[in-house]
């Protein structure tokens, strides 16, 4: 397992030295076609996903990712792989993306390893399944959840469902960042409190590859992952596949949530 972080670890590495030499070339927010998730691929996306397999490929492991879909090795294990989460914060200069690379198999539940790389920062959190969550080398754990304090991260955009707006019309701290990996990651090391991501349309909600690293880092750091029906988040390795996600760095913040949302049981 060793030899497969390192490698994580320079993926990381690598895509972070190419974003930097081509974040501000004048066509890097352009779109050079449509992913394997029918999302825009975008021309800085296209680099990254570039370089990162070049770095994978050197294990023959498959990889799922977010513009070129599954590229089937031969291996019941694969990474899963979002070489640039927050495409839209990184093209118009707002400093709020990350690079999110997990490792496991068959599903969500069955990652063993995950890497968030801050790309503004530089800051990384990893995660080993059973192992605790890190950032920077430092274990870190989710806090204790404070209702008059607590801050919720939620999804806004367009499409957002009426319980989004909902909570962000609630006089609660809200935020909206763009960014589910790095904001999973907030969670895990105790700067904020719960994420929720709804849409009223399914192909809006949320990949694998958005969320299986930051995923891993938040229930390592003793945080909850949940779908909207409240029920344990899980999903298979599919791109295909998309969630509406509740999470919480703690039960309480779950419990607070259910209240806001008017969930009877």
């Amino acid at each position: 397992m060793e030899k497969i972080k390192q490698l994580m670890f320079r993926a990381a590495d690598e895509v972070a030295r190419t974003f930097k030499q081509h974040i501000l070339d004048t066509d890097a927010g352009k779109d050079v076609g449509l992913g394997a998730s029918g999302s825009p691929t975008e021309k800085i996306d296209m680099v990254c996903e570039e370089t990162a397999l070049k770095v994978l490929a050197t294990e023959g492991i498959s990889v799922l990712t977010e513009e070129t879909g599954y590229i089937d090795r031969g291996t019941e294990d694969c990474f899963v792989l979002d070489p640039l989460d927050g495409t839209i914060n990184a093209v118009n200069g707002l400093p709020f993306y990350a690079f999110s690379l997990a490792y496991g198999s068959q599903s969500l539940g069955g990652m063993q390893l995950g890497l968030v790389r801050n790309l503004v920062t530089g800051d990384t959190f990893w995660a080993e399944k059973g192992g605790g969550a890190f950032l920077n080398g430092r274990r870190i754990f989710t806090r204790v959840f404070n209702e008059k304090k607590c801050l919720i991260l939620v999804y806004i955009g367009k499409h957002a469902s009426e319980e989004a707006l909902r909570i962000a019309r609630s006089g609660n701290r809200t935020r909206c960042f763009g960014a589910a990996a790095l904001e999973l990651c907030l969670l895990a090391a105790g700067y904020a409190d719960i994420y929720f991501m709804k849409n009223n349309v399914e192909k809006r909600n949320l990949r694998i590859t958005d969320i299986a690293a930051g995923t891993l880092v938040l229930r390592e750091a003793g945080g909850v992952a949940l779908d909207d029906s409240f029920s344990e988040l899980e999903m298979p390795v599919d791109i295909r596949a998309r969630r509406s996600v509740i999470c919480a760095g703690q039960r309480d913040g779950v419990e607070f949530m259910k209240r806001l949302l008017e969930v009877k049981e």
